[in-house]
């Protein structure tokens, strides 16, 4: 009974969050579907880790499957969140679940970055998207390796890299669309 409180709390608090995001169902329904995804994470917690035992799926695999499925998630709940009304919201689902051709998947076969293209990444974008994701992919292994970086003990390196980051995020804000996407509601 106090964990089905706790879930109740969760899912409004979600569905009050998804209210902050903009007055619409769209919101509300994404706010609760975050709600949702907490909530049954939390109560299928032992039997997720008993069959993850039980089918031998354990270390990198696990994680990788854990870290896809939270992205799955999260897309299908942004969905949500990027439809501008319900019609919309059913239409991108429908086609999502039953509209699928040789066409669905054409912009993985094209050449010479036309794939980033046409999901509005450009050349430049990706020169800077690519060397900051192996970044983060090289800062995360560090952390859970616990290697030291006899390089940073310096205090100098340390805000050198501070202030190359700063001059990073601050350029990636210039490639970014002009309109923020709260100042459309």
């Amino acid at each position: 009974k106090q964990k089905i409180g706790i879930y109740l709390s969760i899912i409004v608090t979600f569905m009050l969050t998804g209210m902050w995001h903009g007055a619409g169902w769209n919101f509300l329904l994404m706010g609760v579907l975050f709600g949702i995804y907490i909530s049954f994470g939390d109560w299928s917690k032992p039997w997720r880790e008993q069959l993850s035992t039980m089918i031998g799926l354990t270390g990198i695999a696990r994680i990788a499957t854990q870290r896809v499925s939270t992205f799955l998630l999260v897309t299908i709940a942004w969905i949500f969140f990027r439809a501008e009304n319900m019609h919309q919201l059913v239409e991108v689902f429908r086609k999502l679940l039953l509209e699928w051709s040789d066409k669905s998947f054409s912009f993985l076969r094209c050449s010479d970055y036309c794939a980033f293209y046409s999901l509005g990444i450009g050349r430049k974008d990706l020169l800077l998207l690519v060397p900051l994701v192996a970044l983060m992919f090289i800062v995360e292994h560090v952390q859970n390796a616990h290697m030291a970086l006899p390089f940073l003990k310096y205090r100098s390196v340390r805000w050198g890299l501070y202030y190359g980051l700063i001059i990073l995020i601050l350029n990636a804000g210039i490639l970014m669309p002009k309109t923020f996407i709260y100042f459309q509601f």
